[in-house]
């Protein structure tokens, strides 16, 4: 089930739409951020991105059923949410599973308490957590998924938030060469934001 056609894009469409959706589930008015740097701690990553919200954060509970169950959403319930069918918070495990890597990072901050988990997938019993810090903190709630790129892939991963985050407001880029001022015209039945990998009027039905 996270054997996208894309997973790459599916990485970066996914992952943000969870951050809206953490928004959205917390009534926080605030950027989601996107970021990029060529410096990477986690097995096989010549670089990494990152996907930072300040929604609700996740308690040790949630990572586990949301990481790791596959299938299982929390967000069935309403319409106002992207994410329904459980699968987009395990996109990272199709992208790392196809480029060696060993897996992906979870920082997420719920009421003080800051846990970081490891991400990664057993041949065997699928995905698995392993916690590996859980300190105090004054930070906001919120949660950070950090996915390591491989060798030659940056500029691909680049590409693709060009591209599959497009027509998506209220994102900083913290991505050199991606530019933060630009405007998206919307209209009862069209879309449309000039200088995009979408350059053209978008009908909306």
């Amino acid at each position: 089930l996270t054997d996208y056609s894309d997973p790459i894009g599916s990485v970066v469409r996914e992952i943000t739409s969870n951050c809206f959706d953490a928004h959205e589930k917390a009534g926080v008015d605030r950027d989601v951020i996107v970021r990029m740097n060529r410096d990477s701690q986690l097995e096989g990553g010549t670089a990494q991105i990152q996907f930072e919200d300040f929604g609700v954060g996740l308690t040790p509970d949630d990572v586990e059923e949301i990481f790791t169950v596959v299938g299982e959403s929390t967000k069935r319930e309403g319409n106002q949410e992207i994410g329904a069918f459980g699968i987009g918070a395990k996109s990272p495990f199709g992208y790392i599973r196809h480029n060696d890597l060993g897996g992906y990072i979870v920082d997420t901050y719920v009421d003080g308490t800051h846990w970081k988990y490891f991400l990664a997938e057993d041949a065997e019993s699928g995905p698995q957590m392993t916690e590996m810090l859980c300190e105090d903190t004054d930070r906001t709630n919120g949660t950070i998924v950090t996915v390591p790129i491989a060798d030659g892939h940056f500029y691909k991963f680049k590409r693709a938030i060009k591209k599959e985050l497009a027509y998506f407001e209220n994102i900083d880029f913290q991505v050199d060469g991606i530019d933060n001022d630009y405007t998206i015209y919307r209209g009862e039945n069209f879309v449309y934001r000039p200088n995009s990998p979408y350059d053209k009027l978008h009908a909306c039905f």
